[in-house]
């Protein structure tokens, strides 16, 4: 069984945020692995699996707070592209880093300076870039995060419909990866799964269920300018 402490560690970290808001694992290991040498195939085929199963768990039992109108989005639009755009990812590399960055801090930013953002996010074209940059990049998380964050949603429609998403983004981006031959799923899954699972449980139980409405919004609004934050610097 292959165990590598790096991967370890950052499934650990990234478990514990994506259990409180509906993504982490993708979102924060997925630079942070790349940061350490990984090859994004080899980053995709070990974070995939395990952010599939907490993002399950998460929504599941809360389909009452899904919203329709994004389900819809997602089945007709999202999917399809981030599939083609994962597809092309395999012949090209592309960086939309620092201009995400960027865009990330300003959402961080907009209810303290009261931006009028949400008629830039809240569009079909929004939801288009998104998709592309999630297959290409593996980054559209945080612009998933950013449209729910400007919606006004209570913690738990945010983060079941966050879930929701993400965990149709794996699953495709799962069989896109097999199509285009890039499935090698790292055998320490075995070990990495059931750490995952036991994570969210434990901070689901006793964290989030503990934290009020305001301070989910912050968490939010923490996570997306720190995250924006580290892909600025990022060398």
């Amino acid at each position: 069984m292959e165990i590598d402490l790096v991967i370890l560690s950052t499934i650990i970290f990234t478990s514990i945020i994506q259990s409180l808001v509906g993504v982490g694992i993708l979102l924060f290991g997925t630079p942070i692995l790349l940061l350490f040498g990984f090859h994004y195939f080899e980053v995709l085929n070990v974070l995939l699996p395990i952010s599939i199963i907490i993002n399950f768990f998460q929504f599941n039992r809360n389909l009452g707070s899904l919203d329709r109108k994004l389900v819809w989005r997602l089945v007709i639009l999202i999917l399809p592209i981030i599939g083609i755009s994962l597809s092309i990812a395999t012949y090209i590399n592309v960086n939309f880093t620092k201009l995400i960055a960027l865009f990330l801090i300003l959402i961080s930013l907009y209810r303290s300076l009261k931006i009028p953002i949400e008629s830039v996010v809240n569009t079909t074209p929004y939801l288009i870039v998104m998709a592309i940059i999630h297959g290409l990049t593996n980054l559209g998380g945080s612009l998933l995060t950013a449209y729910a964050f400007t919606k006004n949603w209570n913690k738990l429609k945010t983060r079941t419909n966050i879930a929701l998403c993400y965990f149709a983004f794996a699953i495709t981006q799962l069989i896109t990866l097999w199509i285009n031959n890039q499935i090698n799923i790292n055998k320490g899954i075995i070990v990495y799964i059931p750490l995952a699972v036991l994570i969210y449980i434990f901070t689901n139980k006793y964290v989030f269920i503990k934290i009020d409405e305001g301070k989910f919004a912050k968490i939010i609004s923490i996570l997306l300018f720190v995250f924006g934050i580290i892909l600025l610097v990022q060398v």
